[in-house]
């Protein structure tokens, strides 16, 4: 009993390690960002296992601004979403991987993206109407902020 106890013990404090640890900027993560020439992993989207736990997130809050950041994607795959974007099964932006379930989606929408639903608003100055018709192809949704 008391092996299974320190195995476990010894389990638990090279977990909490490797979540402390830094992250790489190297390619070497599980992000992909959709965006044209964006790399493998941004340092905006890393963070580790204690801005979790003390809820200071891993990014950036959205900037204010009407149109989107060219650091800021509005969908990508990772297996953990980063501060401001939440987990939402959808079917434009990225392919993701088989182990991804969902895609992490931006909350904050930008002039033509779509809103209207929970957790996605527009940014302030913005408000969510109807969509053109090539906004609601694009978005796959019938609303967009203006």
């Amino acid at each position: 009993m008391k092996f299974i106890y320190n195995t476990l013990i010894v389990s638990c404090l090279a977990l909490a390690l490797s979540a402390c640890a830094p992250q790489s900027s190297q390619g070497a993560g599980d992000v992909q960002i959709d965006s044209v020439g964006g790399q493998a992993q941004s340092e905006a989207l890393s963070g580790t296992f204690w801005d979790w736990v003390w809820g200071t997130g891993s990014s950036a809050p959205a900037p204010q601004s009407y149109e989107r950041p060219s650091d800021r994607p509005q969908r990508l795959c990772s297996w953990w979403c980063p501060t401001g974007y939440s987990r939402r099964d959808v079917t434009t932006g990225p392919t993701c991987e088989w182990y991804h379930i969902g895609k992490c989606v931006d909350r904050t929408s930008y002039v033509g993206e779509s809103c209207g639903f929970a957790a996605k608003e527009c940014v302030e100055g913005l408000e969510c109407i109807e969509a053109t018709p090539e906004e609601t192809d694009l978005n796959a949704h019938p609303e967009a902020c203006h």
